[in-house]
């Protein structure tokens, strides 16, 4: 028998064969991988208020476009580690009342948390923003948690990735559709800098997290001085970022069907994967990596 524990990123990757090939929209449905989602499934979706630029976007034109449904749950989780967020969330009700959609928020103690189980701040926050995710979904009777995620954020990811040792396809980075934890990533393969640009021309403006310049966290290292320095060396890494994702989704898809077979052989035991040894000593190195 093979027995062994995966990382975090790499269990989160197995959990779908879905590929993703990204979004099109077209009038009553969204399509992306060639699945159709209903405009019934579009309005069962909540969606996230994030700390920084999507903070108030995506609403901006759910409200204005008719097409579009009124009733998308607006959520968000102030994780109580400063001092404005507070503030922050205030905004998101008021944005929220103005466009005329529901807004849950729900304060968490990361710093708690994070005592609590021996983690770190940033992995608490992340555990305490899905698990709010998903009474988001539950209490709403949604399909879907829509985040604001864009090209930058998986460059950062991509990174974050390899810093910690990701095997492939994981270290492509977060998907685009997350089936696993019902989440949706819409603008993925949006660059930061063009969704700046698109809200100046509607004279939208945005909370910033001042977080975000802190040096005190990983992702703020990467984004604040690794990404410069690699985007010095190659300006398009955002492009090659993006690359690299839809190659992983491609070999994710490829593999999930060839070795569709040999997962279904796999079992839990005592929070370890079991496989028999028969199932996988024939095959390719590479599949079996």
């Amino acid at each position: 028998m093979l027995r062994g524990r995966q990382n975090d990123d790499d269990r989160e990757e197995r959990r779908s064969s879905v590929p993703d090939a990204g979004f099109t929209a077209r009038r009553g449905s969204v399509v992306h991988g060639g699945r159709a989602f209903s405009e019934r499934e579009v309005r069962r979706i909540s969606a996230p208020c994030h700390r920084g630029l999507f903070g108030r976007r995506g609403f901006h034109g759910a409200g204005r476009d008719p097409a579009l449904p009124r009733r998308i749950p607006r959520v968000g989780a102030p994780h109580r580690l400063r001092p404005e967020s507070g503030e922050e969330a205030e905004s998101a009700r008021r944005f929220a009342e103005r466009l005329g959609v529901p807004c849950m928020v729900r304060r968490v103690d990361v710093e708690a948390l994070a005592r609590s189980e021996g983690i770190g701040l940033e992995d608490a926050g992340r555990r305490a923003r899905y698990a709010f995710f998903d009474s988001a979904l539950l209490s709403e009777r949604a399909e879907w948690v829509v985040t604001g995620h864009h090209l930058d954020d998986l460059s950062e990811d991509v990174l974050m990735r390899l810093v910690r040792g990701s095997g492939w396809p994981g270290l492509g980075g977060m998907k685009a559709v997350d089936p696993a934890r019902r989440l949706l990533r819409p603008l993925l393969g949006t660059p930061r800098a063009e969704l700046e640009a698109f809200l100046r021309s509607l004279g939208v403006d945005w909370i910033e997290d001042a977080s975000n310049r802190s040096d005190a966290f990983r992702r703020n290292r990467m984004r604040n001085h690794v990404i410069p320095l690699l985007k010095a060396e190659n300006p398009s890494f955002s492009r090659s970022t993006r690359t690299l994702w839809e190659l992983a989704r491609e070999d994710e898809h490829y593999w999930n069907e060839v070795l569709a077979p040999v997962f279904a052989q796999l079992r839990e035991e005592n929070g370890s994967l079991l496989l028999p040894r028969a199932a996988f000593v024939s095959l390719p190195r590479a599949a079996r990596l």
